[in-house]
């Protein structure tokens, strides 16, 4: 089925550890140049390590694993949450205009309520005092 992972692949996604070789010091370490000599020593030495602590290649396995799910998680989350923190900033940004907007709509209202009682009563003050004349 197109789509599908053949069983090779699949197989290369999994756990598959295998058996780490002999570290082996280079035959030409004594003529590299000293830089080279430096690289070639640590080299041999963290594969030393690596073969002292995990002959099987277990470790390796773990940390190619772990890698593998540290890029197939990080890089969507990356990739997607800068996008969500500006949509959530627009929001608040919109949300905080909205709440201006009615607070203002609210300060009208209540000025225009305030501005037609005040006529309400001036007009009414007015007709009384136009009465007793």
């Amino acid at each position: 089925m197109p789509g599908e992972l053949d069983v090779a692949s699949r197989h290369n996604l999994g756990w598959s550890p295998r058996h780490l070789p002999i570290p082996q010091v280079d035959p030409e370490l004594t003529e590299l140049h000293p830089v080279v000599r430096v690289a070639e020593v640590l080299r041999y030495s963290t594969s030393r390590f690596e073969y002292w602590l995990s002959p099987g290649g277990h470790v390796r396995e773990v940390a190619r694993l772990s890698i593998l799910v540290a890029v197939l998680l990080g890089f969507p989350v990356l990739m997607v949450l800068p996008l969500v923190t500006l949509l959530l900033v627009e929001v608040a940004g919109w949300t905080d205009l909205i709440i201006k907007i009615l607070l203002n709509a609210a300060a009208i209202a209540a000025a225009v309520i305030v501005g037609v009682s005040l006529l309400k009563a001036y007009a009414r003050h007015a007709t009384r005092q136009a009465r007793r004349r």
